[in-house]
Order: C-alpha cells, then sequence, then structure tokens
C-alpha cells in the first residue's frame, strides 16, 4: 500500500528550541507522541487509517529526530570523540517535554485534543493531562513507560554503562574472548542495543538522569488517581519492553479508563494499525466531541514557522 505523504514544519518555539512534526487529514485535532528510540514517523501508518476522520499531528519530541533542543543539542555532535549521552546536566526532561508541547499547542490555536503516546509518547502524554487536563478530550496509551517502579528501572539504569566512552570496543573484545563459554549471542545483542540508544542520544540520556531527578517525573499511583481525562490503554501481550503490570496498574488507578490487551508486542500502531485504528475509533465515538479544526488550522503567532514543506491471536478487553 502507497502512504499518503504527511506534510511536514518546524516551528521555533519560545524557548528557542525547534520542533519538527508530520500533519495530515482534517477533522478534531489528534497529536501522536512517540516512544524512546523513534520519531514522528513511527506513527505513518496508523495516521493513514485515521487522518480520513481526524486532523493528525505527529511531532518529534524535543531533542528527537528532526526536533531540536537547545540544551541538549551538544549531545548529538558527530564530531565529538566522547559518546554522544556524555553529561547528566543535559537529559532528558520529561516535564521540559510537556512545556514545549503546550508551546506547540498554544501556536497553533489548538485548545483541545485527543493525545495518542506510545512507551516515552505515552509517558509524556499522561503527565500532560495531568497538568493541562481541560485540554485533553481522550488519552490513549500504548504500552505507557513512566510508571513508578523501582525494580523495573532498576533495570533500566543497569543498561547505563553501554553509553559510556570505551564500552563498545570493550564488548567487542569480551564477544571475542567469551566465544568458547557460549556468550557471543549475547554480547552481540548488547552491542546492538548500544548501537541503538547511541542512535537515540536524548531519549537515552534518561539513563544518566540522577535517581532523585528522574523520580520527581515518574507516574505514581496516587498522581493516576489524580487523571480524570477518559483514558484507553492497549498493550501487547508480548512486549519484551513494558509489562503488563504496568499498564494494569494504570488501568487499575485512572477512573476512566479501559484496558484491552492483544496478542502482539511493544510496537502495536506499527504490527495491527488498522486494528489499533478501530479501537481508537470506538472509544472516541463514546466522547463528547471536540471541534473539528478548520481545513488550514495553523495561524501561528508572527514568524515561528521556520521551514514548512512536504515530507518524503485474540483481543481481550480488560474492564
Amino acid at each position: 500500500m502507497t502512504l499518503p505523504l504527511p506534510r511536514t514544519s518546524r516551528l521555533k518555539l519560545a524557548s528557542g528550541d525547534l520542533l519538527f512534526w508530520r500533519e495530515g487529514g482534517s477533522g478534531p485535532a489528534m497529536v501522536m507522541l512517540h516512544g524512546f528510540w523513534s520519531d514522528g514517523g513511527d506513527w505513518d501508518l496508523l495516521m493513514a487509517e485515521l487522518s480520513s476522520e481526524f486532523h493528525c499531528f505527529a511531532p518529534d519530541l524535543p531533542g528527537c529526530g528532526d526536533s531540536r533542543w537547545v540544551q541538549i543539542e551538544t549531545l548529538k555532535n558527530p564530531a565529538s570523540q566522547q559518546s554522544p549521552i556524555a553529561s547528566r546536566q543535559q537529559s532528558f526532561k520529561v516535564d521540559a517535554a510537556v512545556a514545549a508541547l503546550a508551546d506547540y499547542l498554544t501556536t497553533l490555536r489548538i485548545r483541545q485534543v485527543y493525545f495518542v503516546g506510545h512507551a516515552l509518547g505515552g509517558w509524556v502524554a499522561t503527565r500532560y493531562a495531568l497538568k493541562y487536563p481541560e485540554q485533553v478530550a481522550g488519552l490513549v496509551l500504548l504500552a505507557p513507560a513512566g510508571l513508578e517502579d523501582r525494580r523495573w528501572f532498576g533495570r533500566w539504569y543497569s543498561r547505563r554503562f553501554l553509553v559510556w566512552q570505551g564500552a563498545g570496543k570493550l564488548l567487542a573484545m569480551l564477544r571475542f574472548l567469551l566465544a568458547p563459554l557460549g556468550l557471543r549471542g549475547t554480547l552481540n545483542n548488547l552491542l546492538r542495543y548500544r548501537s541503538r540508544l547511541l542512535a537515540s542520544p536524548t531519549a537515552s540520556s534518561l539513563l544518566l538522569k540522577p535517581r532523585r531527578e528522574l523520580w520527581s517525573e515518574v507516574l505514581s499511583s496516587e498522581g493516576l488517581a489524580r487523571l480524570k481525562v477518559p483514558t484507553l490503554l492497549l498493550q501487547g501481550e508480548q512486549d519484551p519492553e513494558i509489562p503488563l503490570a504496568h499498564a494494569q496498574v494504570f488501568n487499575q488507578h485512572i477512573a476512566h479508563s479501559h484496558l484491552v490487551v492483544t496478542n502482539g508486542g511493544h510496537s502495536l500502531h506499527q504490527e495491527k494499525p488498522a486494528q489499533v485504528a478501530n479501537w481508537i475509533r470506538k472509544f472516541i465515538a463514546e466522547l463528547e466531541p471536540i471541534d473539528e479544526l478548520p481545513v488550514s488550522p495553523r495561524k501561528p503567532n508572527p514568524d515561528p514557522v521556520v521551514a514548512p514543506g512536504v515530507g518524503p491471536a485474540e483481543d481481550h478487553p480488560h474492564p
């Protein structure tokens, strides 16, 4: 299937950051937020499914993809001989991403939206809905990250050595030395994971974030209980990254939530976009409608747009 090319634009925010996004379709505004190791292009398949009914926006989160985050730009300097994830002081901040999104939507004069978030994007979307509940008509969270779980974050922090300078050479040497012990496959997996981390330095900088600072942004059970926005949770049974138990905690504490568990992995929006779109349609059909955006919704503040252009099993609901 040939997908329609989404329109693309860049917007300079008041902070000096540049936010890049894809958009397509017409109707009520739907903002799609990608996961840890990706960008807004993650949503192309789902956007193609929903763009006949919704005006879809898929921004690259600050510092990810083609968006530029001033405070973390030094981490992406390819000429540096240091690890591109080198400073605790320049780590990704979930609440700063929330502030950037608020600036983005205000500039585009979008007053109310549906948020769709995957993993890190679900974390950001939930924090946004807690801070600006009047702007969020509904939340769709796919394998949301950010739950207050010290064991899970402990495993997360155990990977930080992978971004240290020299870790690649050390792993390559160990792969050679330990091959007779049958550990070559394990070390190959670690090397691949390291490459993935270094390809996404902004999101991966969470590994170097001081625990106390990170803990101020996690989603506690008490915080989720304060969330009054209707929420749909979608979780793959075979997700290797985010445990089903996390989605169940979200569902337990959010008052107006519904959990669907399906046969699938971590990226349901790419694995089964038509089915995910159907779940979203059904969920939104039961909510209070919000205003449709005009055909040309953007009438931003003076001179903010920098570079507009055109971009290249059985399922079972858990009540």
